[in-house]
């Protein structure tokens, strides 16, 4: 049996410059948001920082621009998630609070049966 092997032609000189160009592009752009990301956290740290809060903050930012970037394209970003909450940790940042207790939906449902029982004494009936 004859094996056939499949000649591609190989990319233009002008294709591997646009490929380039487009990457380098992309770089200057994933470079920019990291930075405008890195100045947000350092106005959210209160005080400037030392050399370790930098480089975490550093690695925080593009950290959270990478995972940007991957759920752009569909992918999942959960490993980098646990990564920034991490290292936001290491720094003493924390999430803020939530805003009130999340209701129980039980309770609601609870409530919703209740409302289809017959009072056992007449004198409970709503008006």
């Amino acid at each position: 049996m004859e094996t056939t092997h499949v000649v591609l032609p190989s990319p233009s000189k002008t294709a591997l410059r646009r490929g380039w160009a487009r990457q380098q592009e992309i770089a200057a752009q994933a470079e920019a948001e990291r930075q405008q990301e890195a100045a947000a956290l350092v106005a959210a740290l209160g005080h400037e920082p030392n050399a370790i809060e930098r480089t975490v903050i550093e690695q925080i930012s593009a950290r959270t621009v990478r995972a940007r970037q991957l759920r752009r394209n569909g992918r999942d970003d959960t490993e980098l998630s646990r990564l920034i909450a991490q290292l936001l940790r290491s720094i003493g940042m924390k999430p803020a609070p939530a805003a009130s207790k999340p209701t129980d939906p039980r309770a609601n449902a609870v409530e919703w049966l209740n409302s289809f029982k017959k009072p056992s004494n007449p004198s409970e009936a709503p008006a």
